[in-house]
């Protein structure tokens, strides 16, 4: 087949020389884009094994970022009620007027920083107190409520200076007797998931270099193969964009389709895994289903990998289509 396609090739070549003078050079254009199409992909069927071995390699570079990254995502959904649980609590100065105390309410119900304030009164807080611990004896000897009223506000910022930032500004508030932020959980999930991110970005470079770099000797394994082929198609006029558009799309090819079976691999590693995920959840008495590569990953793992596979064909083709 590949060498039929290969005196179709010669053909057409000829053919659209003789036309070269006609106003239909879109045409023209679009039927290379084409023909070129066809030929590469017979030249990938034509050689089933190396195509296959190369396909795989590439699957398995993508597959290993793109299923850390899909990880990283429930790990984010996981751990966004967490996120919600970092509260500051403002202890309030003991006999503060009400007018301060309404005036404070306002301007942190009115900052941009802030999700949510909850306003806890001396007596809603001694209440509380005598329902979790036994201090009757104690409170009888008491004449007055000892407690302060206490505002607990829930930051709308979740980056860990920018809480800082936000509890510095609370210290700072008049009306305020002391402020306490329970942090050194909340820092640690944040760099914990900041250490994935950054570390998917590392293995995306790293193994996308690598497809780079496998397509391109492939596709140079494929040049020295064809150099014969190359040369007769520019003694009779072939400038170096025809010649090397087949090699462009058959680099294309490798990469989507690596790109394919990556999807497959990082989608029955989500379903392998799910079943004891949703037994730990339940053992916690939690309920959680783990999310799979969504739409918008599937199409960023198809372009990534078509993107990786041109450039590495292109790397290649550049420098031997010159030297012949």
């Amino acid at each position: 087949m590949s060498k039929i396609w290969r005196k179709y090739r010669l053909a057409e070549l000829a053919s659209i020389m003789k036309r070269e003078h006609k106003n239909n050079r879109l045409v023209s254009y679009l039927i290379n884009h084409f023909n070129a199409a066809i030929v590469s992909l017979d030249r990938i069927i034509c050689t089933p094994i190396s195509s296959l071995l190369t396909i795989v390699v590439i699957a398995i570079a993508l597959a290993l970022p793109f299923g850390l990254a899909v990880l990283l995502q429930n790990a984010k959904v996981l751990t966004q009620n967490w996120d919600k649980g970092t509260q500051i609590s403002l202890y309030l100065k003991m006999n503060l007027a009400e007018t301060e105390k309404q005036t404070l309410l306002q301007q942190l119900r009115s900052d941009s920083n802030i999700a949510n304030v909850q306003y806890i009164s001396p007596e809603e807080g001694l209440e509380t107190l005598q329902k979790s611990v036994d201090v009757q004896g104690v409170l009888k000897q008491l004449q007055e409520n000892p407690l302060p009223g206490v505002v607990v506000i829930t930051p709308k910022v979740t980056e860990p200076r920018a809480v800082d930032s936000l509890f510095n500004i609370m210290q700072q508030l008049s009306a305020v007797d002391s402020v306490r932020l329970d942090r050194t959980w909340f820092e640690r999930l944040y760099y914990l998931v900041e250490f994935v991110r950054h570390g998917f970005l590392a293995l995306l470079f790293l193994f996308g270099l690598g497809v780079v770099f496998i397509v391109g000797n492939t596709i140079r394994l494929a040049l020295q193969s064809s150099s014969k082929e190359i040369k007769v198609f520019k003694l009779i006029g072939a400038n170096d964009a025809y010649v090397r558009r087949p090699f462009l799309y058959t680099g294309l090819y490798y990469g989507v389709a690596g790109a394919g079976l990556a999807w497959v691999i990082v989608f029955a590693a989500m379903l392998w895994i799910s079943v004891p995920v949703h037994d730990l959840a339940a053992s916690y008495g939690g309920d959680f289903i783990l999310q799979r590569l969504d739409i918008n990953g599937v199409l960023t793992l198809f372009g990534v990998g078509a993107v990786l596979g041109w450039i590495g064909a292109r790397l290649a083709v550049m420098k031997h289509v010159r030297k012949n």
